[in-house]
């Protein structure tokens, strides 16, 4: 089956249409006398002729697409880890009807598309007509509207980029480019073909092979034969809950599914991934035409390294530097004239390296990343996983490059040893066969593949590091005894690596990588003898090694381990800690290599260094233990505080003296509480934890660990029994939770793994085993073995069906369990029958059984809980009841004279006279004098019932009504207007999604005084109009001092009523969220007037935190005194708008409050 290659990846259907018909207009273009006007093509030099493998097309004379011809129809036209190779058709091929048939074999052709308009739309410049005569050429100023014209100062020029190119207004681009006398689009003979062309000359003849090794120039490494791994990390729901997407290729960044069409993406590496590889392969691969998506997205690609920019240089003067001279001048002008044209802007891709290397970049470059300059380009920044808050608030998509694939891996070795294969697989297979950690770790990591094959080709016998201290340190000695060996001489390499140390630490903590002489006077006799060893590299790749004018390290690791080292013996035995640079938890972070490097070099420095990170975490986390635990933290709070522990761990792991470091109880913070959701295994900081966890058990209970958390979200493990296994070293263990996330791989489903460990815990309490919508086996529950101490079980998304009476029976050896958790458990009636028959041997308190199909079956069960005298709270959400099942809940709850928490969501009957059934319900609440939360929303139960149940709540102590989305109207909102003052515990209300409209909201809000502990109203998806709203407003100052969240969202408002709405709220002293969303399905529009008065509104709510504007469209100056409003306002930290409504001509404003500002698909 043939494959049909892509038009354009990342972008939406009527997007890409658009983009064609303008490239259509540009290339496609008809002579006067009627015959199509021909493209001359010139092949380029670069093009190579290969194996006729793979069917290839030319987009331009530079860039070669190779589709493979395959008979799967699901395989990937490409795959990093895919060898291609094809036979290439020149520019003149294609330009001759021969070519047609061959390229008609690569993709079927749609019906009444003529084949050479689409070839003829892959070159959309001619490289005989200038850019300002194509551009010209395809604007047609009178089919679309003008857009507004943004004046931007690049590198000291001031320009106007927004409209068109044949716009003559005085903001026109080309008219400021004229005004200087400089008209490049209109007087320069090179086209963007030609840019490509040169771009693609320069990136094959300089980044397609490396050398990454300084010690061994003979070492080469083809850019071409490294595959990386890829992953998107998004937020999830919970906090600290980081998804991890798994990318097939490097494109699919850009059409990755939930993503928000990426323009500003972040690429985390680890240490030693050796970044710098990928910021070669990229631009080769597009030159080359091998990734298919980069080629038919972008049409410039330029590659920046900030190591290579001074402070004073602009924009132009970087882009200029990757032309040949003669050509660099008029080829920077096409740039500039392609970047300020927004339909041309869109389709250029910035690749920046360095940023965690420089502190000083400001002007164009800082604008570039910010997205103001140039918004509509694609830029990528590779830096380390570092935090960098000011960086992070500008990207809209965050991948980490998690390593080296395997095979790449192996490719590497290979690639060290070209004439000794059995030496590299000798080292491969020391390297499968290996446990150690350092050997795990050494796979993801170029660099430390490298260093480890110095070693292995020195001494094969000797064995693996066991810590990244020592494997550079044996490295480094390995370095030093060959230079002595070649030169016979004897080097004091100490006596220079010391001072050299102190420069090495400065720059890290000045985030600067390039010295020059100045600064390296301390060892000037010693610079010589750091180049010959590989540690320092000149600066400039135009000057001669031996003299050059700046200098960096070879590796920003290896600064890391030369300032780790001076760090280590700067440390004193006792006494004040002084010495060390990092004072605070983002310190400690951003130094973290030096800290380890220094924990590995002496035993003195580990104790010193976590006795110093000790103190840190009693004087900045221990106060958000408990949020951390219980995973109420932000998710930028929750990530430091999980690092933090991480950089501990790590340093208990390089010590060399690690039971006295556990013995001295530095780590006492973990003691009680441990969370292992960070857990790469095997890895450093599970094998420090194992041997913390093993000297705390033998210490006593006094120190013991009690609550652990085992949680798979993070990383993807084919052998959790690395974790599972833990539980050994935890012999008093109170509380464990297990979070099976989707990142586990699909053969581990089998839970019999849990069964063993689980049974050794004498002292458990509570289990709480999460499957995060996977379905998990083999869990026999050995470990409900008799036990006065055990209370609590809580089981969601684990597959029960068919062995809950099996687990059941245990209940009659746990007289203590009081909580009983089932959700989406897949359990039927059956099950929950059979396991009534054991709840009376149970002081059952809290059951939920929610969101499984038990039918008739909760009948049974809801018999049996009439004779739990304990039962306090009972959820039943979504069991798909029946019109008896109703019924029978009804009579029931006559007799549960305890229950303090009714929970009956979603549960719609499915019969014909539905409404009829809660009637029973609804009249015996009244029997539950202790009641506290009532829910039933989402049942569709009817206006009268609703009524009732009113009425009847009036003799409880219900504190929460959740009556959402049933058949509630102005009847409903009388009776509670009768009855609020009896409701004299009330604090929430929720009338979402009824039938209320103005003459409810009017009685309501009559009796809003009564409400004295009323701090949640929800009154949204009903039918109040603009006199509803202005009416709810002027009275909620009754309630100003209590109330903290109203919605009214999704009502029938116009701009008038909410204009009103705005207006007539008084100070709201108390109220901190605050929706205003429109309807979904008809938003509105809000002029500056009204957005001005809404602006307003926020000084007169000084608690505020959340603000939803969702569904609502502003003028720009509306939008800006409104988000200006939001930025100064004290306590809000969350303002909520639609994407697609964000007004032109504010994406400076918008990259500015990027922290503030959440943003939801209109759709």
């Amino acid at each position: 089956m043939r494959r049909q290659l892509p038009v354009g990846i990342g972008q939406s259907k009527e997007t890409l249409q658009k983009r064609r018909k303008s490239l259509d207009s540009r290339a496609c273009l008809v002579a006067p006398g009627g015959q199509n006007r021909t493209v001359k093509m010139e092949e380029s030099p670069c093009l190579q002729q290969t194996t006729d493998k793979c069917h290839n097309m030319l987009l331009s004379p530079s860039l070669k697409i190779e589709a493979e011809v395959s008979s799967d129809s699901g395989a990937d036209v490409h795959s990093d880890e895919q060898e291609e190779s094809g036979q290439c058709l020149s520019p003149k091929s294609l330009a001759s009807p021969s070519s047609y048939t061959s390229l008609a074999s690569i993709s079927p052709m749609p019906s009444g598309v003529d084949l050479k308009s689409l070839l003829d739309d892959s070159f959309p410049h001619s490289p005989n007509a200038s850019l300002n005569q194509e551009i010209t050429e395809h604007t047609d100023s009178s089919s679309k509207p003008p857009r507004r014209a943004i004046d931007i100062l690049i590198g000291g020029e001031r320009f106007v980029y927004g409209q068109s190119s044949g716009d003559t207004s005085p903001h026109s681009p080309f008219r400021s480019y004229a005004e200087k006398g400089e008209v490049p689009s209109a007087t320069s003979d090179t086209s963007i073909h030609d840019v490509r062309d040169e771009l693609a000359k320069h990136y094959i003849s300089t980044m397609q092979q490396i050398t990454p090794l300084p010690w061994n120039s003979k070492f080469l490494v083809d850019v071409r034969d490294v595959s990386l791994h890829y992953e998107v990390l998004q937020e999830g729901k919970r906090p600290g809950d980081m998804h991890r997407v798994r990318l097939k290729r490097f494109e699919d960044v850009f059409e990755c599914k939930g993503l928000p069409g990426p323009r500003r993406i972040f690429f985390q590496c680890i240490p030693g991934v050796r970044k710098a590889t990928l910021l070669n392969k990229v631009p080769v691969e597009w030159s080359r035409g091998r990734w298919m998506f980069l080629v038919e997205r972008f049409q410039l690609l330029f590659s920046i390294n900030l190591l290579d920019v001074t402070a004073e240089d602009t924009l132009w003067d970087t882009l200029r530097r990757q032309f040949p001279q003669p050509l660099a001048a008029a080829s920077v002008e096409s740039v500039k004239a392609f970047l300020l044209d927004e339909e041309t802007q869109w389709s250029t891709l910035f690749l920046i390296d360095g940023y965690d290397e420089r502190a000083d970049i400001n002007g164009d470059i800082r604008k570039l990343i910010q997205g103001r300059l140039f918004p509509d380009s694609c830029v990528i920044v590779f830096a380390r996983p570092v935090h960098y808050p000011d960086l992070m608030q500008w990207m809209d998509t965050r991948v980490e490059i998690s390593g080296f694939s395997i095979r790449s891996a192996y490719r590497l070795l290979h690639n060290y040893f070209p004439d000794n294969p059995h030496k590299a697989a000798g080292l491969i297979a020391a390297l499968k066969q290996y446990e150690n950690v350092t050997a795990v770790d050494v796979k993801r990591t170029s660099l430390h593949i490298w260093l480890l094959c110095v070693l292995w080709d020195d001494n094969p016998k000797k064995a693996f590091p066991e810590t990244m201290t020592r494997l550079y340190s044996e490295f480094l000695s390995c370095v030093i005894r060959h230079h002595k060996e070649l030169t016979r001489e004897e080097l004091d390499v100490e006596a220079v690596l010391n001072p050299f140390g102190k420069i090495a630490m400065d720059g890290l903590l000045g985030r600067k990588a390039m010295f020059n002489l100045c600064d390296l006077e301390p060892i000037q006799d010693g610079i010589n003898l750091l180049l010959e060893l590989g540690i320092l590299r000149s600066g400039s790749k135009s000057l001669d090694i031996m003299a050059p004018s700046t200098l960096l390290f070879s590796h920003t690791t290896m600064q890391e381990f030369v300032a780790g080292r001076y760090l280590a013996t700067r440390l004193p035995q006792d006494g004040p800690h002084e010495h060390l640079p990092f004072n605070t938890v983002k310190d400690a972070l951003a130094l973290e290599n030096v800290i380890l490097f220094a924990c590995g070099t002496t035993a003195n420095a580990g104790k010193v260094i976590l006795s110093h990170l000790a103190k840190i975490y009693a004087d900045e986390l221990r106060e958000h233990e408990e949020a951390y635990y219980g995973e109420q933290l932000q998710t930028a709070e929750f990530e430091e505080f999980r690092s933090f522990i991480v950089l501990c761990l790590r340093c208990l792991y390089e010590s060399p003296v690690r039971k006295e470091l556990c013995q001295c109880c530095m780590l006492d913070f973990l003691s009680r509480r441990v969370r292992l959701d960070w857990m790469g295994v095997p890895s450093q900081e599970s094998v420090a934890l194992q041997c913390f966890l093993c000297l705390t058990a033998t210490e006593g209970t006094k120190s013991a660990v009690t609550d652990l958390t085992l949680s798979f979200h993070d990383y993807s493990l084919k052998k959790p029994e690395y974790l599972f296994n833990i539980l050994h070293y935890v012999p008093h263990l109170k509380n464990l939770t297990v979070h099976l996330g989707s990142c586990l791989e699909k053969e581990c489903e089998d839970l019999s793994l849990l069964d063993q460990p689980l049974g050794c815990l004498r002292e458990l309490c509570s289990v709480h085993i999460t499957g995060d919508a996977r379905r998990f086996t083999g869990l026999s529950f050995a470990f409900l073995k008799p036990s006065e101490s055990f209370t609590s079980l809580t089981m969601q998304d684990v597959q029960l069906g068919g062995r809950l009476a099996r687990v059941a029976a245990n209940f009659k050896y746990l007289p203590c369990l009081t909580t009983l958790k089932l959700q989406d458990c897949g359990l039927s009636g059956e099950d929950v029958t059979a396991m009534a028959e054991y709840l009376y041997h149970v002081p059952l308190e809290d059951l939920d059984v929610s969101f499984n199909e038990l039918g008739n079956g909760v009948s049974n069960l809801v018999n049996k809980l009439v004779d739990l005298p304990s039962l306090r709270i009972l959820r039943m959400c979504d069991v798909s009841p029946t019109f008896n099942t109703i019924e029978t809940i009804g009579k029931a709850l006559e007799h549960m004279k305890q229950l303090e928490e009714l929970h009956l969501a979603q549960n719609e009957v499915d019969a014909w006279n539905y409404r009829g059934c809660w009637e029973d319900l609804v009249q015996n609440v009244c029997h539950l004098p202790k009641l506290r939360v009532v829910d039933v929303s989402r049942c569709l139960i009817g206006s009268h019932n609703i009524t009732l149940l009113v009425k009847s709540l009036i003799h409880t102590a219900v504190e929460v009504i959740n009556i959402a989305y049933n058949e509630a109207t102005n009847e409903t909102m009388e009776a509670l207007e009768e009855n609020l003052v009896q409701l004299q515990y009330l604090k929430s209300l929720n009338v979402s999604g009824n039938e209320i409209s103005f003459h409810g909201i009017y009685y309501f809000g009559k009796a809003l005084h009564q409400a004295r502990d009323l701090t949640n109203l929800n009154v949204s998806y009903n039918e109040l109009a603009d006199v509803a709203v202005a009416d709810l407003a002027g009275r909620l100052h009754q309630v100003s001092g209590h109330l903290r969240v109203l919605d009214i969202s999704s009502n029938p408002i116009s701009e008038e009523g909410l204009k009103n709405f705005a207006s007539s709220m008084e100070p709201m002293l108390a109220l901190k969220q605050l929706n205003m969303s429109g309807a979904g399905w008809q938003s509105f529009h809000l002029s500056n007037e009204a957005a001005l008065v809404l602006a307003q509104l926020l000084g007169r709510l000084p608690s505020l935190e959340r603000l939803e504007l969702r569904w609502i469209t502003m003028q720009l100056e509306g939008f800006q005194a409104v988000v200006r409003a939001a930025m100064k306002h004290p306590k809000l930290q969350e303002l909520w708008y639609c994407r697609e409504k964000v007004p032109r001509g504010t994406e400076a404003l918008v990259v500015e409050a990027k922290k503030l500002l959440h943003f939801e698909d209109a759709n």
